[in-house]
C-alpha cells in the first residue's frame, strides 16, 4: 500500500522501517503530537512494545507530521491545547511549540566543556538563564545547577565549637504601674 504526502511518495514498510528505528531509542510509554497543515489532528500516548501502536505510528508517519512531546506534563498542556482545538477554537501548532520535540530525539548529557562556555558566557556576556536553556536545549533548572557549581561554597564566619549562646533576659515590663507622684512603666 502506497500513500502520497506532499508530492511524495511514502509506502508503509519505509515507515514501518523508521519505527522500528524510533523503537530503539524510545523504551515505554511516549506520546505524540499529529499536525496536518498548520493544525494539529491527533495527540496519543504509544507504546512500541504493542504492534497495534507500531503500526498507528507507521501510518502516521506517512500521512503527516508527528513530533513528540517532550514529558509527560507537556503532553498534559497539549492534550487540554488539543481539546480545545476539537470544541472549535481553531489552534494553530505554533501553540505546541514549546511542548514538542522531533520524533525519535534523545537529549544527551553536556560535556564538562559545554559546562565552562555555559558559565563563560553568563559571567562574561551577561547571557539569561532562559537564553542559555534554548541555546542549549535544556531546562533552566539544568544551567541554574551549573551555574551554582561555579559558586565557592559558604562557610559559617564562627567556629560551632566557639559559638557562645546568651542566656534569655526577662521581657521588659509593660504593665502601667500607680505611684504616689504618677505613673512609672
Amino acid at each position: 500500500m502506497t500513500f502520497v504526502v506532499n508530492e511524495l511518495c511514502c509506502s508503509e514498510n519505509d515507515s514501518y522501517q523508521r519505527v522500528l528505528q524510533i523503537k530503539k531509542t524510545r523504551k515505554g510509554l511516549f506520546w505524540i503530537l499529529v499536525i496536518d497543515g498548520d493544525y494539529p489532528s491527533a495527540v496519543l500516548p504509544l507504546n512500541l512494545e504493542n504492534e497495534s501502536d507500531r503500526t498507528v505510528l507507521a501510518r502516521h508517519l506517512c500521512r503527516s507530521i508527528v513530533c513528540q512531546f517532550k514529558d509527560k506534563e507537556s503532553y498534559i498542556k497539549g492534550k487540554r491545547l488539543f481539546g480545545q482545538h476539537k470544541s472549535g477554537l481553531w489552534i494553530r501548532i505554533g501553540k505546541f511549540q514549546r511542548l514538542v520535540e522531533p520524533l525519535g530525539y534523545q537529549r544527551l548529557p553536556l560535556p564538562s566543556a559545554a559546562k565552562k562556555i555555559i558559565r563563560r558566557d553568563f559571567r562574561l556576556l551577561g547571557l539569561s538563564v532562559t537564553k542559555l536553556a534554548d541555546d542549549w536545549d535544556v531546562s533552566e533548572s539544568h544551567i541554574r545547577s551549573i551555574l551554582n557549581k561555579d559558586k565557592p561554597p559558604v562557610s559559617s564566619s564562627v567556629d560551632p565549637k566557639k559559638q557562645v549562646f546568651l542566656e534569655g533576659q526577662p521581657p521588659v515590663p509593660s504593665r502601667v504601674v500607680a505611684e504616689g507622684r504618677g505613673y512609672l512603666t
